[in-house]
């Protein structure tokens, strides 16, 4: 019996037996500089508001790229903790989504605070989606 099998610790075949188990054992580190920039992709809705862009192509076209983007970015990147990762990005996009509305579109009547419960809950399943691409992936 090794040392580390003393210690009930359980050995990852996936990962070399030097690396943290700390780490492992939380499932990898948050990495902020993925959540913000996902998160930031939120400044297109009031941006194209303004351009003049409007109507359900708009709705589509901006929704259909920032779920591919998600998705994308984080799962093919192999981006640890894909699912609170889109969560924080999902409701980081719905906090900046209400600012920048407010702001350049419309005044602040009515801060909806559902809309941010909305966009955490699609980053969570964009999370998921992100998450089965990761076990898809070869090794």
């Amino acid at each position: 019996m090794n040392q580390r099998a003393s210690h009930n610790v359980i050995l990852n075949p996936y990962r070399p037996h030097g690396a943290d188990t700390n780490s492992a054992q939380r499932g990898g580190k948050l990495h902020w500089g993925v959540v913000l920039p996902l998160a930031a992709i939120a400044l297109l809705w009031p941006l194209s508001g303004v351009l003049g862009f409007d109507g359900p192509v708009r709705a589509f076209a901006i929704i259909g790229v920032t779920l591919a983007v998600w998705v994308g970015v984080v799962g093919f990147a192999r981006v640890a903790r894909p699912v609170l990762t889109l969560t924080l990005a999902g409701t980081g996009y719905g906090l900046l989504y209400l600012t920048a509305n407010a702001i350049m579109v419309t005044p602040l009547v009515f801060f909806a605070w559902y809309t941010v419960a909305v966009t955490a809950g699609v980053g969570a399943l964009a999370g998921l989606a992100a998450l089965g691409i990761q076990r898809l992936l070869p090794r």
